[in-house]
């Protein structure tokens, strides 16, 4: 990880590399223990829903449930197989 911290600033201290890298993985832990705490919770609402609802931004913003379908359809069998 610090490997990868150096290669995308190189003009950075090493003591600012390092919070950058310890500050990085505590935010991602803390993300993922928190997904998984809310996964748990029995009768939430689903992370994933079927209507595949879609946020346009135009002149005017409006959410279209599944606006591409027919292409995704036709695609699917071609992506996977």
């Amino acid at each position: 990880m610090l490997a990868v911290c150096n290669a995308a600033t190189p003009q950075a201290s090493p003591g600012d590399r390092l919070i950058k890298a310890l500050t990085g993985s505590n935010l991602w832990i803390r993300t993922v223990l928190l997904a998984e705490r809310y996964a748990a919770r029995p009768h939430r609402a689903p992370v994933y829903r079927a209507e595949r609802a879609t946020m346009v931004f135009d002149n005017e913003c409006r959410i279209i449930l599944d606006p591409d379908r027919d292409a995704r359809l036709l695609l699917t069998p071609l992506v996977t197989g």
